[in-house]
């Protein structure tokens, strides 16, 4: 009995969750992406000559209103593989979400294999929290919020 209303349950819910989704979905042919696609301002690119940048992550500060960037970057003389043994987290500040950004400092530097977390430095995911700022490689504790 408890199998029949399990079933029951679930084939309701799987009805009720496709004819929602039909709703949304537009016809075929209706939905021109190529027309939605524009140019990214050049502005809006950030670029460095002596590094490989990687993974950006932008948050809007409500202390300073700037937008703050963080990314993993390494050196381009040692190749595009030195991203595991040599990545670090910069920080750049721009006045609008589409740049043009500028350098700030290294918010996570390379600590080394000593560590646990020490040769993961990389692909940040920011998020601010009162005093601490976390990202996926680990938190700063008592850094400055911007």
């Amino acid at each position: 009995m408890k199998r029949t209303v399990s079933f029951a349950l679930l084939g309701f819910l799987y009805l009720c969750c496709s004819a929602q989704q039909k709703k949304s979905q537009v016809a075929s042919g209706d939905l021109d992406i190529h027309s939605m696609i524009r140019l990214v301002p050049l502005k809006a690119r950030f670029l460095n000559d002596t590094s490989f940048i990687w993974c950006g992550t932008l948050v809007k500060s409500q202390t300073d209103h700037k937008y703050h960037l963080y990314y993993s970057r390494w050196s381009r003389n040692l190749g595009m593989n030195a991203w595991v043994t040599h990545s670090e987290v910069a920080h750049a500040i721009s006045d609008s979400p589409f740049g043009p950004f500028e350098f700030k400092d290294i918010a996570l530097p390379v600590r080394g294999r000593e560590f646990w977390d020490g040769m993961v430095t990389h692909n940040p995911t920011v998020h601010f929290f009162k005093e601490i700022i976390t990202s996926t490689t680990r938190a700063i504790q008592g850094m400055e919020l911007p």
